[in-house]
Formats: C-alpha cells, structure tokens, sequence
C-alpha cells in the first residue's frame, strides 16, 4: 500500500507542469504614470502642411530617414539606424496638433522616442529597450533641439 502511494505520489510529480505549482513571476513595474503627452514646443504657423515639411527635413539633418508620413493626419515616423547592415534602431514618431485656444495659427509638435534591438532569445526579435535619459538624450536630443529652435524661430 505504502508503494503505490508513493508511485502515485511520483507519476503526479512528472506528469503535472510545475508551472501550476508555483505562481509566475510579476511583470516589471511601469512607474510611469498614464498621461497625455506634453508638446515639445508650439510653432506660430497656419500652413500644417509646411510644418510637416519642415519636420521632416529637421529629421533628415539629424540623420533619421521617414520611414511612413501621413500628413492627412499631420504624423511621421522616421528611423535611425546603427549602421547600414545593423538591426538596432533609433526611432521617433512626431506629430503635430491644432491648439485648440488658437487653432487658425498655432500648431503643437509633440515627439515620441524609442530604442529598438534585435534580441537573441527574446519573445519579440526586435524590441524596444529602456534607455535611460542621459541615453536618450545622446541619441534624440539634436532632434528635439532642432524641433525647439524651430518653434522659436
């Protein structure tokens, strides 16, 4: 009697995932809190349509390549890459935006970055990065200068 319930014990230990066992662990914490986006800057301009040129062409000098533009809806997606053979990437998503006080002259531009890497044994093959904002700035900051000055310009 004493052995069978010792095999039973046994067969239950191999058959059963142990994943059932114990709880999985907690996915990494986003402190950040859930908000709007703030603008970058606002540009004193009627024509959304040059601005979008202009933002582009800022994206151009600071070494991004656009990669989609949708100016219906005033969006540019531009890349940056590591080197011409690399699959780790900068990228930026700009967009800009009516201000709603003074819609006929003021546009906001707002500017998103992410750090992409191509990770060996990952569940994504390339995937964004945490970087931290000394990082970030080295590698988006002459963008978002050119984007400020501009605004001021």
């Amino acid at each position: 009697m004493k052995s069978r319930l010792i095999l039973a014990i046994c067969t239950l230990v191999v058959i059963c995932p142990k994943s059932d066992w114990a709880q999985a662990p907690a996915p990494p914490i986003d402190r950040t809190p859930l908000a709007r986006p703030k603008p970058i800057c606002a540009k004193a301009e009627p024509d959304a349509a040059k601005v979008m040129r202009d933002l582009v062409s800022m994206a151009t000098m600071a070494g991004f390549s656009p990669r989609e533009q949708n100016t219906a809806d005033g969006t540019l997606e531009a890349w940056k890459m590591d080197a011409p053979n690399s699959e780790n990437s900068d990228r930026v998503v700009i967009w800009i935006e009516r201000d709603l006080n003074r819609p006929a002259n003021m546009i906001q531009i707002y500017l998103s970055f992410g750090r992409y890497m191509k990770i060996i044994a990952a569940a994504c093959d390339i995937c964004r990065v945490v970087v931290n904002d000394n990082e970030e700035q080295r590698r988006v900051g002459p963008l978002k200068q050119l984007v400020v000055n501009y605004c001021v310009s």
